[in-house]
Protein backbone atom coordinates (compact mmCIF):
# COMPACT_ATOMS: atom_id res chain seq x y z
CA UNK A 1 0.00 0.00 0.00
CA UNK A 2 1.32 3.51 -0.92
CA UNK A 3 1.14 6.24 1.72
CA UNK A 4 0.85 9.97 1.03
CA UNK A 5 2.10 12.75 3.29
CA UNK A 6 0.57 16.20 2.95
CA UNK A 7 3.45 18.72 3.21
CA UNK A 8 1.50 21.87 4.19
CA UNK A 9 0.59 23.54 7.48
CA UNK A 10 2.18 20.93 9.81
CA UNK A 11 -0.28 18.33 8.53
CA UNK A 12 1.52 15.27 9.84
CA UNK A 13 -1.07 12.55 9.29
CA UNK A 14 -0.17 9.81 6.82
CA UNK A 15 -3.03 8.73 4.59
CA UNK A 16 -3.50 5.51 2.64
CA UNK A 17 -3.60 6.26 -1.05
CA UNK A 18 -7.02 4.67 -1.42
CA UNK A 19 -8.59 7.34 0.83
CA UNK A 20 -6.67 10.23 -0.73
CA UNK A 21 -9.14 11.21 -3.39
CA UNK A 22 -10.65 14.33 -4.91
CA UNK A 23 -13.36 14.57 -2.26
CA UNK A 24 -10.77 14.63 0.50
CA UNK A 25 -8.65 17.25 -1.28
CA UNK A 26 -11.71 19.41 -1.87
CA UNK A 27 -12.71 19.19 1.79
CA UNK A 28 -9.15 19.90 2.93
CA UNK A 29 -8.87 23.00 0.75
CA UNK A 30 -12.20 24.29 2.00
CA UNK A 31 -11.24 24.02 5.64
CA UNK A 32 -7.46 24.49 5.64
CA UNK A 33 -7.24 22.53 8.86
CA UNK A 34 -10.31 24.12 10.37
CA UNK A 35 -9.90 27.60 8.84
CA UNK A 36 -12.71 28.43 6.45
CA UNK A 37 -11.57 29.75 3.08
CA UNK A 38 -13.29 32.79 1.60
CA UNK A 39 -15.15 31.88 -1.58
CA UNK A 40 -16.10 35.47 -2.41
CA UNK A 41 -14.52 38.89 -1.99
CA UNK A 42 -16.36 41.49 0.04
CA UNK A 43 -16.29 44.63 -2.06
CA UNK A 44 -16.40 48.22 -0.97
CA UNK A 45 -16.76 51.11 -3.38
CA UNK A 46 -14.90 54.40 -3.54
CA UNK A 47 -16.58 57.30 -5.31
CA UNK A 48 -14.37 60.32 -5.94
CA UNK A 49 -16.49 63.48 -5.84
CA UNK A 50 -14.20 66.24 -4.52
CA UNK A 51 -15.57 69.76 -4.49
CA UNK A 52 -12.55 70.81 -6.53
CA UNK A 53 -10.85 68.44 -8.97
CA UNK A 54 -8.17 69.61 -11.37
CA UNK A 55 -5.59 67.46 -13.11
CA UNK A 56 -3.05 69.45 -15.12
CA UNK A 57 -0.04 68.15 -17.03
CA UNK A 58 2.03 69.18 -20.07
CA UNK A 59 2.71 67.34 -23.30
CA UNK A 60 5.20 67.90 -26.10
CA UNK A 61 3.81 68.91 -29.49
CA UNK A 62 6.94 68.95 -31.66
CA UNK A 63 9.85 66.47 -32.05
CA UNK A 64 10.06 63.46 -34.35
CA UNK A 65 6.98 61.25 -33.90
CA UNK A 66 8.60 58.23 -32.21
CA UNK A 67 10.54 60.42 -29.79
CA UNK A 68 7.51 62.61 -29.09
CA UNK A 69 5.54 59.49 -28.20
CA UNK A 70 8.23 58.28 -25.77
CA UNK A 71 8.53 61.71 -24.12
CA UNK A 72 4.77 62.11 -23.69
CA UNK A 73 4.38 58.56 -22.40
CA UNK A 74 7.09 59.29 -19.83
CA UNK A 75 5.23 62.41 -18.70
CA UNK A 76 1.90 60.57 -18.50
CA UNK A 77 3.47 57.70 -16.55
CA UNK A 78 4.80 60.14 -13.95
CA UNK A 79 1.43 61.89 -13.62
CA UNK A 80 -0.37 58.53 -13.26
CA UNK A 81 2.13 57.37 -10.64
CA UNK A 82 1.55 60.49 -8.55
CA UNK A 83 -2.24 60.34 -8.93
CA UNK A 84 -2.35 56.65 -8.03
CA UNK A 85 -0.08 57.16 -5.03
CA UNK A 86 -2.10 60.06 -3.61
CA UNK A 87 -5.69 59.45 -4.67
CA UNK A 88 -6.44 55.84 -5.62
CA UNK A 89 -6.51 54.29 -2.16
CA UNK A 90 -8.17 50.89 -1.56
CA UNK A 91 -10.44 52.41 1.11
CA UNK A 92 -13.11 55.06 1.46
CA UNK A 93 -11.64 58.55 1.67
CA UNK A 94 -13.73 61.67 1.38
CA UNK A 95 -11.56 63.93 -0.76
CA UNK A 96 -12.59 67.58 -0.62
CA UNK A 97 -9.95 68.76 -3.10
CA UNK A 98 -7.62 67.09 -5.58
CA UNK A 99 -5.46 69.54 -7.52
CA UNK A 100 -2.39 68.74 -9.58
CA UNK A 101 0.12 71.21 -11.00
CA UNK A 102 3.57 71.34 -12.54
CA UNK A 103 6.48 73.61 -13.31
CA UNK A 104 9.21 73.33 -15.95
CA UNK A 105 12.60 74.29 -14.46
CA UNK A 106 14.51 73.21 -17.59
CA UNK A 107 13.62 73.13 -21.29
CA UNK A 108 16.73 73.78 -23.34
CA UNK A 109 19.71 72.12 -25.02
CA UNK A 110 17.70 68.99 -25.76
CA UNK A 111 16.70 68.44 -22.13
CA UNK A 112 13.34 68.71 -20.40
CA UNK A 113 12.93 68.59 -16.62
CA UNK A 114 9.47 68.82 -15.03
CA UNK A 115 8.43 68.98 -11.38
CA UNK A 116 4.91 67.68 -10.67
CA UNK A 117 2.82 68.17 -7.57
CA UNK A 118 -0.57 66.95 -6.40
CA UNK A 119 -2.46 68.51 -3.51
CA UNK A 120 -5.16 66.56 -1.67
CA UNK A 121 -7.43 67.76 1.11
CA UNK A 122 -9.72 65.51 3.15
CA UNK A 123 -10.58 67.94 5.92
CA UNK A 124 -8.73 69.01 9.04
CA UNK A 125 -6.18 71.76 9.48
CA UNK A 126 -4.54 71.47 6.08
CA UNK A 127 -4.07 69.25 3.05
CA UNK A 128 -0.98 67.49 1.78
CA UNK A 129 1.12 68.00 -1.34
CA UNK A 130 3.36 65.30 -2.79
CA UNK A 131 5.93 65.88 -5.52
CA UNK A 132 7.47 63.89 -8.33
CA UNK A 133 9.67 64.76 -11.29
CA UNK A 134 11.04 63.59 -14.60
CA UNK A 135 14.07 64.56 -16.69
CA UNK A 136 14.13 63.53 -20.35
CA UNK A 137 16.37 63.68 -23.40
CA UNK A 138 14.44 65.34 -26.25
CA UNK A 139 16.53 63.62 -28.92
CA UNK A 140 16.04 60.04 -27.77
CA UNK A 141 13.14 60.12 -25.29
CA UNK A 142 15.36 58.65 -22.57
CA UNK A 143 14.21 59.19 -19.00
CA UNK A 144 17.22 59.88 -16.78
CA UNK A 145 17.65 58.23 -13.41
CA UNK A 146 19.69 59.83 -10.66
CA UNK A 147 22.62 57.48 -11.25
CA UNK A 148 22.75 58.56 -14.92
CA UNK A 149 24.09 61.92 -13.80
CA UNK A 150 27.33 60.63 -12.30
CA UNK A 151 30.45 58.64 -13.03
CA UNK A 152 29.79 55.13 -11.65
CA UNK A 153 33.50 54.70 -10.92
CA UNK A 154 33.37 57.52 -8.36
CA UNK A 155 31.80 57.29 -4.91
CA UNK A 156 29.64 60.30 -5.64
CA UNK A 157 27.23 59.67 -2.75
CA UNK A 158 29.86 60.56 -0.17
CA UNK A 159 30.70 63.87 -1.90
CA UNK A 160 27.03 64.77 -2.38
CA UNK A 161 26.18 63.95 1.22
CA UNK A 162 28.79 66.41 2.42
CA UNK A 163 27.55 69.12 0.05
CA UNK A 164 23.97 68.53 1.16
CA UNK A 165 24.82 68.64 4.88
CA UNK A 166 26.72 71.90 4.41
CA UNK A 167 23.73 73.35 2.51
CA UNK A 168 21.41 72.43 5.38
CA UNK A 169 23.75 74.08 7.86
CA UNK A 170 24.32 77.23 5.80
CA UNK A 171 20.60 77.74 5.21
CA UNK A 172 19.46 76.89 8.76
CA UNK A 173 16.95 74.34 7.49
CA UNK A 174 14.72 73.13 10.37
CA UNK A 175 15.01 69.35 10.38
CA UNK A 176 12.67 67.16 12.40
CA UNK A 177 15.12 64.27 12.15
CA UNK A 178 18.74 63.75 11.16
CA UNK A 179 19.51 63.95 7.46
CA UNK A 180 20.54 60.53 6.12
CA UNK A 181 21.98 61.64 2.80
CA UNK A 182 20.98 60.79 -0.75
CA UNK A 183 19.53 57.40 -1.63
CA UNK A 184 19.36 55.08 -4.62
CA UNK A 185 16.14 56.48 -6.08
CA UNK A 186 16.85 60.08 -5.08
CA UNK A 187 14.27 62.58 -6.32
CA UNK A 188 15.79 65.39 -8.39
CA UNK A 189 15.34 67.81 -11.23
CA UNK A 190 17.64 70.03 -13.27
CA UNK A 191 17.73 73.74 -13.96
CA UNK A 192 20.04 75.52 -16.43
CA UNK A 193 22.65 76.00 -13.66
CA UNK A 194 21.80 73.68 -10.75
CA UNK A 195 20.98 70.17 -9.66
CA UNK A 196 18.07 70.23 -7.23
CA UNK A 197 17.53 67.36 -4.80
CA UNK A 198 14.20 67.36 -3.00
CA UNK A 199 12.33 65.50 -0.28
CA UNK A 200 8.64 65.23 0.50
CA UNK A 201 6.86 67.33 3.09
CA UNK A 202 7.33 65.77 6.56
CA UNK A 203 10.19 63.56 5.32
CA UNK A 204 12.79 65.76 7.02
CA UNK A 205 11.14 69.10 7.63
CA UNK A 206 7.91 70.31 9.31
CA UNK A 207 4.79 71.00 7.28
CA UNK A 208 5.15 74.77 7.29
CA UNK A 209 8.54 74.53 5.56
CA UNK A 210 7.07 73.01 2.42
CA UNK A 211 9.09 70.87 0.03
CA UNK A 212 12.69 70.49 1.23
CA UNK A 213 15.12 71.33 -1.58
CA UNK A 214 18.91 71.11 -1.69
CA UNK A 215 20.24 73.26 -4.51
CA UNK A 216 23.68 72.34 -5.87
CA UNK A 217 25.38 74.50 -8.53
CA UNK A 218 26.95 72.43 -11.28
CA UNK A 219 30.40 73.90 -10.68
CA UNK A 220 30.48 72.08 -7.32
CA UNK A 221 30.07 68.64 -8.86
CA UNK A 222 32.00 68.81 -12.13
CA UNK A 223 34.43 66.10 -11.02
CA UNK A 224 31.54 63.71 -10.23
CA UNK A 225 29.79 63.79 -13.60
CA UNK A 226 29.84 60.90 -16.01
CA UNK A 227 30.84 61.59 -19.64
CA UNK A 228 27.25 60.89 -20.78
CA UNK A 229 25.60 62.86 -17.98
CA UNK A 230 22.87 65.20 -19.24
CA UNK A 231 24.46 67.92 -17.14
CA UNK A 232 27.42 67.87 -19.54
CA UNK A 233 25.11 69.40 -22.17
CA UNK A 234 24.33 72.29 -19.82
CA UNK A 235 27.84 73.14 -18.70
CA UNK A 236 29.38 72.94 -22.19
CA UNK A 237 28.45 76.36 -23.51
Amino acid sequence: MIYFRYPEDNFEQFLPWDVYNENFVDEYEKTLLGKEMESQAKLGEQILKPNTFKLTYPFVTNLQESVRKKVNEGIIDEVVYLFKDQVLYPENIDFKEVISFYEVPLNEKGLLSILFGIYTFTGGAHGYTKYSSITLDLNSGKVYSFSDLFNPKIYYKGFLDEIAKQYIKDNNIPLVEEYNGIHQDQKFYLTPNELVLYYQVYEYTPYYYGVFKIIIPYDKILNLLGPMSPIQKLINK
